[in-house]
């Protein structure tokens, strides 16, 4: 009777064995990078100092005792100091204010009187949050220096680890009176501009802040910021 040949049960594992022979061990996936605090700081600065101006949503939530402040924004910033930020949700909704490049402030409120400009002190009231911070703390750079002025205290403990949609988050933790001061920077992964923060007191949620449809360098004329 005739037919194929027997095949034996050495002739099974010839192929992958004469392949692993030629490619040798296979690699380990390599580690992922290990970031300190000091590190990604100085490189979400390095970013920062890459960009004169630009345009972004900020989205902003603050406590203060019993009260809480939710705001939208659309904030454009150009370096040294200008700024517009209109609002867009929450209080004051068509609320707008700019900064000039002479640091002249003019503003105007919402509805029937958005017509009415006016010119404003940097003390006045309604530049600021409930918390006391100005419409200019919005922008990414003052955010790099609290994260810089918070590794500068002693002491300090601070860890990074990787976050949600490929961001790097440093977690610093500071001993304060009455309450422990946490603060949280998120860092994009990729492009190392800054994507939000939060601060805490004790355990309480008292500063959020985040960013989103961000244009880079849109060379944004001065008068722009003249209102």
């Amino acid at each position: 009777m005739t037919g194929s040949p027997a095949r034996t049960w050495l002739a099974i594992p010839t192929v992958p064995l004469v392949l692993l022979l030629l490619l040798g061990p296979v690699a380990a996936p390599a580690a992922e990078t290990t970031w300190t605090a000091r590190e990604l700081l100085r490189r979400a600065q390095q970013s920062y100092q890459e960009i004169n101006d630009y345009q972004c949503e900020v989205t902003l939530f603050t406590r203060k005792g019993q009260r809480q402040q939710d705001i939208r924004l659309e904030f454009a910033f150009k370096k040294p100091g200008m700024v517009r930020a209109r609002v867009i949700g929450g209080s004051h909704r068509g609320s707008e204010v700019a900064v000039g490049r002479d640091g002249r402030i003019r503003g105007h409120q919402g509805g029937l009187l958005s017509a009415f400009r006016v010119t404003l002190g940097r003390d006045d009231r309604r530049l600021y949050n409930i918390r006391g911070e100005p419409v200019w703390d919005a922008d990414w750079g003052a955010f790099l220096r609290k994260f810089q002025a918070a590794l500068e205290q002693r002491p300090v403990e601070a860890v990074v680890h990787p976050g949600e949609a490929g961001t790097l988050v440093a977690d610093l933790h500071l001993p304060g009176t009455p309450q422990p001061d946490h603060q949280v920077y998120i860092v994009d992964a990729s492009s190392f501009l800054l994507r939000g923060a939060e601060r805490y007191e004790g355990d309480t949620l008292v500063t959020r802040i985040s960013y989103a449809k961000e244009r880079l360098n849109p060379n944004l004329a001065d008068g722009y910021f003249n209102m």
